[in-house]
């Protein structure tokens, strides 16, 4: 686990921005965003529109990078717009994906002593 650097607080304020000011948002429909930040320093956004299957944020942000041509990642952060917009760790077929393709790529995430990043195989047996 490690602390987050000024581009890293660059990256959550981008995807923080993108979901509070961009998106209006019906109260009963969640939206969720994710930001991918390559080793270049460009950044690309993904969203999931509550869908319940299907793709998700985390791998249309990638997709939009791959793309762009970009093949090494730095950090990534995924937020959830609900009540009220957080933090949160992936899991499942997300976490799964990002430890194919983003082995070495830092993951944002919220934990009780603040906003972290570790890498998706860290993730597995981490309970936050």
């Amino acid at each position: 686990m490690e602390l987050l650097e000024k581009a890293d607080l660059q990256l959550l304020d981008r995807a923080w921005g993108i979901l509070t000011d961009e998106y209006t948002i019906p109260e009963e429909k969640p939206i969720v965003i994710s930001a991918v930040r390559t080793k270049s320093g460009k950044i690309y956004m993904g969203d999931n529109l509550d869908c319940k299957f299907g793709a998700l944020a985390e791998s249309y942000a990638l997709s939009a990078a791959i793309m762009a041509g970009e093949r090494d990642f730095e950090c990534m952060i995924t937020l959830k717009h609900h009540e009220n917009p957080k933090v949160i760790k992936p899991y499942g077929e997300v976490l799964e994906m990002l430890c194919n393709w983003l082995a070495d790529t830092y993951i944002i995430v919220a934990t009780p002593q603040g906003l972290k990043k570790m890498q998706p195989k860290e993730l597995r047996y981490l309970s936050l």
